[in-house]
């Protein structure tokens, strides 16, 4: 089938915002990234929301706002007057998407809003400001857009990540056999206490051969300094060789990404707190053991508290167990849980099409269905 002159206008571009969109965490201004692309015959303005965050709550959400208010992206909607609005969410509907959403509808402009993470819909602000098409994971959060936001069924479609695309390429080996220890963005233990401790439970009970790869997550802000201490006085334990120095500044670039994607497939088993790293390990296969606990709280069940993770309890090859003493009874059982399918379709599906196909068809879909309506 032939492609119309709107989604060649809007590929030519869109791996732009695509890596504005893998930008370094780090590294979110208060104020719309700016405007990325501005094509014409017909023009497509694209837009990536981000924002640093403050622990003061009101000022953050009043900064998420006035931000979103920015004269850029305004007055881009003033002169330029795009066909359709493209807007990628940079995780929070509090201020910058629901103000851009209601701006592109008072100038009668179509738009799109793609969600950044799995869990956006159910653990996030409401989407206000509905838009006029909405890009999901899959199945599972489409079903949050319907009942939590009150969605129209067909304004959704499923989009996947943008961080995570193994069908795109080959997903290269990785010498030996490991787990992967994926940090969490805002840990509930010690993580290095607990890689330390997983590392002495998997030599009791016999996987002494097995590397434990660890990936901090940037936004946690560990002390390297601990990190590099545990490696040099443990043995079979190795920090993410895809970071040469800090994460932050390479967290979301491409090489970590690839190499994130080949930890994902190819670990044995993965220890995952929280984390979509989770789903993105299930979807390839790959078991995944959640440690559902929070430290000097041990009777606390943080899982349980989010809703999202309720869509995980019955998918095969999940394990979250509430103690380091059930970690060392199941893990050599887990370890040999490894599936050549999807665990997780509903939440996260195999893709046969790329990540700018399924999008560009998304802005396609929304840009006439709107226009039939005038």
């Amino acid at each position: 089938m032939q492609k119309s002159s709107l989604v060649k206008s809007f590929e030519t571009r869109i791996e732009d915002v695509l890596g504005l969109h893998l930008s370094p965490a780090g590294n979110y201004r208060l104020n719309l990234a700016g405007l990325i692309s501005l094509l014409t015959k017909p023009r497509i303005l694209m837009s990536y929301c981000a924002y640093r965050t403050s622990k003061f709550s009101r000022v953050r959400s009043f900064l998420r706002i006035a931000s979103a208010l920015w004269p850029s992206f305004f007055l881009s909607l003033l002169k330029s007057r795009p066909d359709i609005v493209v807007i990628f969410s940079g995780g929070a509907f509090s201020g910058i998407e629901n103000v851009c959403i209601l701006m592109t509808r008072i100038f009668g402009i179509p738009n799109v809003l793609i969600v950044d993470n799995w869990d956006n819909l159910s653990s996030k602000s409401i989407i206000w400001s509905s838009p006029n098409g909405l890009g999901t994971w899959g199945e599972n959060m489409e079903k949050d857009a319907k009942m939590i936001h009150g969605m129209n069924p067909e304004v959704v479609r499923h989009t996947g990540s943008a961080r995570f695309r193994p069908n795109e390429h080959e997903v290269k080996p990785i010498d030996g056999d490991f787990i992967f220890f994926a940090g969490s963005g805002k840990p509930l233990i010690d993580e290095l206490n607990a890689v330390r401790t997983i590392r002495d439970c998997l030599d009791e009970v016999g996987l002494q051969d097995l590397n434990l790869i660890y990936r901090p997550h940037p936004v946690a802000n560990l002390d390297l300094g601990r990190v590099r201490l545990l490696l040099s006085t443990r043995q079979r334990i190795l920090l993410d060789p895809s970071f040469n120095d800090d994460p932050s500044n390479v967290f979301y670039t491409e090489g970590p990404l690839l190499y994130l994607e080949s930890l994902c497939k190819y670990a044995r088993v993965v220890i995952a707190p929280q984390s979509s790293i989770i789903v993105e390990s299930l979807s390839l296969g790959t078991p995944v053991v959640s440690l559902n606990w929070i430290d000097g709280s041990p009777d606390i069940r943080p899982l349980d508290k989010y809703t999202h993770f309720s869509e995980l309890k019955s998918a095969a090859g999940f394990f979250a167990v509430t103690d380091f003493r059930e970690f060392r009874e199941l893990i050599k059982s887990i370890v040999n849980c490894k599936s050549n399918h999807n665990l997780v379709p509903e939440i996260l599906p195999t893709f046969t099409n790329s990540y700018k196909d399924r999008v560009s068809e998304l802005v396609e879909a929304t840009y006439i269905r709107v226009k039939e309506k005038i």
